[in-house]
C-alpha cells in the first residue's frame, strides 16, 4: 500500500507537466488549413519553405525576446565551434587547453591548398590602420641586377615621395622577393611586427637598422617639421624569388600602429 501511495502521488504530479505538453489538435488543424490555404489559393505564387520558417519565426517573437529559431545551415554554423571543425576554412580541430590545434585540413579545402598540416596551431594578426597611410606604400619591381643598393633607393623614393602624408613618425614594412603579391604580403606582415624585434636573419636585421638610418636622415621628421625622427622603426622580411626579378614593396604606417597577436 505503501508503494502504490508513493506511485500515486508521483503520477499525480506530473499530470500538470504532461497536460502542457499535449499536442492541442485543433490549433495545429488551424496552422495546417491556413498554410493550405495560402498555398493553394492566394493570388501569387508564394515560397512555402520561406513562409513556414517566418511562421515559426513570428511565433518565437511572441513569446520573449531570447528564443530564435535557426535554420539547418545556421545551427550548423553555430555547432562549429563544439563539434571540433571549421568548415569555412576547412580544418577539423582539437582544443589543449585555450589554443586550437589543427587535426587535419579537409580534403580539397582552403587550408590543405595554403599548406596547413595536422598539427599546426593558426596564429591571428591584427593590424588596424588608417588609409592614409596605407595609401603611401608603394611597389618597385626591380631586377638582381640593381641589388641592394637598389632596394635602398627604392625604399627611400617611396617614403619621400609619400611626405609627411603617413602621420610621422611612422613604422615601415619592407618586403623582399617573391612576386608583385608576395612582396607586399611581406611588407605587411613587417609593419605589423613589433618595433623592438629584428628579423632573425643578421644579413636582413643589418639592412633593417641601415634603411632606418637612411629613411631618418630625409629630414622630414615628426608631422613633416622637420628633424631626424621621420621613422620609430624598419622591418624587413623576404621570400625566395625568380632569378629574373627583384620586388620591393614598402608599407607605411603612422605613429600609432596598433596590433595585435593571438594563437587561435
Amino acid at each position: 500500500m505503501k508503494r502504490f501511495f508513493h506511485t500515486l502521488l508521483f503520477t499525480l504530479a506530473m499530470l500538470p507537466a504532461m497536460a502542457q505538453t499535449e499536442v492541442d489538435i485543433e490549433q495545429l488543424r488551424k496552422l495546417q488549413t491556413a498554410h493550405l490555404a495560402i498555398t493553394n489559393l492566394y493570388v501569387d505564387s508564394v515560397d512555402v519553405k520561406k513562409l513556414t520558417e517566418d511562421a515559426i519565426i513570428g511565433m518565437l517573437e511572441k513569446l520573449d525576446p531570447h528564443s530564435q529559431y535557426s535554420n539547418p545551415e545556421e545551427t550548423k554554423k553555430l555547432n562549429e565551434p563544439l563539434e571540433g571543425n571549421f568548415e569555412g576554412i576547412g580544418v577539423e580541430f582539437r582544443m589543449f587547453e585555450d589554443t586550437l590545434i589543427v587535426s587535419r585540413p579537409m580534403p580539397k579545402g582552403p587550408s590543405e591548398k595554403v599548406g596547413i598540416v595536422a598539427g599546426d596551431r593558426i596564429t591571428l594578426r591584427l593590424a588596424p590602420k588608417g588609409a592614409g597611410s596605407e595609401n603611401k606604400g608603394g611597389l618597385r619591381m626591380l631586377v638582381p641586377a640593381d641589388g641592394i643598393e637598389g632596394v635602398k633607393r627604392a625604399v627611400l623614393d617611396i617614403v619621400s615621395h609619400a611626405g609627411a602624408s603617413p602621420c610621422p613618425p611612422m613604422v615601415i614594412g619592407v618586403g623582399i622577393g617573391g612576386n608583385m603579391e608576395l612582396a607586399c604580403l611581406c611588407a605587411k606582415k613587417a609593419c605589423a611586427r613589433d618595433v623592438d624585434t629584428h628579423n632573425p636573419d643578421p644579413r636582413y636585421a643589418r639592412l633593417e637598422d641601415e634603411l632606418l638610418e637612411l629613411v631618418n636622415g630625409l629630414g622630414i621628421g615628426p608631422a613633416g617639421l622637420g628633424g631626424g625622427t621621420t621613422a620609430f622603426k624598419v622591418n624587413v622580411e623576404f621570400c625566395a624569388t625568380h632569378i629574373a626579378c627583384l620586388p620591393v614593396a614598402v608599407n607605411i604606417n603612422c605613429h600609432v600602429t596598433r596590433h595585435k597577436t593571438e594563437v587561435l
